[in-house]
């Protein structure tokens, strides 16, 4: 008797355990049906009603499901790093635009198997001094771009990325004399990554990922009549993990938000100049960004324009310590601390719940030029906290499997 009440205690204990279980199995259920509005059968028997205009997912209708839209995507701020300047001791102070992977652009808290096309125009980018009290800044226009891919694995619950950047602007290699940089295409750090889904229900996701930079852009180069006499190689290997989340707050308005914190693989980056070595350390940075969207219309299984979303975000970056050296050289005096906040807003047109296609403008707030340098006094050659007047984002996504 006692054997049988064990036994009996323990296949309720089991089947207790199981229910909790599948209860957590449930939360970490596939997402591809988050955030879309149809949620029906799919039995192939009658495609169209079942699916309320979505109709067969192939030919013949031998498979039938719903579609739903694409989880909204972030636009993004500024991804321009602290830039690196050299001082050619003759003429100019040249700064070297320092684009990183920023984990929140053209980015969503929801795994999706997608491939995607990343624009972006700089306006005003300081990019040389003169040398003097009243000597001029001298700005670019630099054009960004970034091929993207990202695949879903384990039912939708994680995936894998690439990216592929480029950028047009001043050339990594500069002459000693005033005016003479040309401009060039060059590929910046391709960066891969994970995501991974935490916990999701039908209104919101939590999502855990790191995002990693080879050091695959162009050596800056200072070059005098054919003689390189300063080199930076790019040697440096960049870790980003990161925390993201996405909230359906009612049916037409939803939050998004991504924490991420860059770290520097290498404390030092060591260059070559005419008179020896010097090691420079460029900051971690801390990311922090925040969206609200609105969907001002949805059309969700029909077809041409599916859904328009508009979006305003805030895009916040700190260093917490200085651009500097190992204490071998005066450099410290030209970087200082730096935080960031732009503002972005934008629309998302979705065609055909297939293809997204944002525009947005990202606008800086705070300047900072006014800095006073810890080493030698003074002020810094270049704003510290504004890296342009105003950028320009164009955001083309194509998703596979939101059916």
């Amino acid at each position: 008797m006692r054997l049988t009440l064990s036994a009996l205690m323990l296949l309720v204990c089991g089947v207790s355990t199981q229910v909790e279980a599948q209860d957590l199995f449930d939360e970490l259920r596939p997402v591809s049906h988050l955030f879309g509005e149809a949620a029906c059968d799919t039995s192939i028997s009658d495609c169209s009603d079942s699916c309320s205009n979505s109709g067969c997912t192939s030919a013949g209708c031998s498979s039938c499901g719903c579609r739903t839209a694409p989880a909204p995507t972030m636009i993004g701020g500024s991804s321009l790093g602290v830039p690196f300047s050299l001082s050619d001791n003759i003429n100019e102070v040249h700064y070297f635009p320092n684009f990183y992977s920023r984990v929140s652009e053209n980015n969503s808290a929801i795994p999706q198997t997608r491939v995607s096309f990343v624009y972006k125009y700089l306006n005003d980018v300081p990019t040389a001094k003169d040398r003097g009290a009243n000597a001029p800044d001298y700005d670019s226009d630099l054009t960004y771009y970034e091929l993207g891919l990202e695949k879903t694995l384990f039912d939708g619950n994680m995936s894998v990325e690439l990216l592929i950047p480029f950028s047009y602007g001043p050339e990594s290699t500069i002459p000693l004399a005033v005016g003479l940089q040309g401009s060039d295409v060059e590929l910046q750090n391709i960066a891969f990554g994970l995501k991974m889904l935490l916990l999701a229900n039908d209104s919101k996701a939590i999502t855990a990922g790191v995002r990693v930079e080879a050091p695959t852009k162009q050596d800056a180069l200072f070059n005098n009549g054919g003689i390189d006499i300063i080199t930076v190689p790019q040697e440096v290997w960049a870790v980003t993990p990161y925390l993201a989340t996405l909230i359906n707050l009612n049916d037409d308005l939803f939050f998004q938000a991504f924490a991420s914190y860059r770290l520097q693989t290498d404390d030092f980056t060591t260059f070559t100049t005419s008179g020896g070595v010097i090691t420079s350390r460029e900051p971690n940075y801390f990311d922090l960004d925040a969206q609200l969207g609105y969907w001002l219309y949805r059309n969700t299984g029909g077809s041409g324009l599916t859904g328009l979303q508009a979006k305003t975000e805030i895009h916040y970056t700190g260093t917490f310590e200085e651009y500097g050296d190992n204490g071998a050289s005066a450099l410290p005096s030209r970087r200082g601390e730096t935080d960031q906040l732009n503002l972005t807003t934008g629309l998302t047109a979705i065609m055909n719940d297939r293809t997204t296609i944002t525009a947005g403008i990202v606008l800086p707030v705070r300047d900072g030029s006014d800095y006073v340098l810890p080493v030698g006094g003074g002020t810094r050659p270049h704003p510290s906290d504004r890296f342009f007047d105003w950028q320009a984002n164009l955001q083309v996504n194509y998703y596979f499997g939101n059916q």
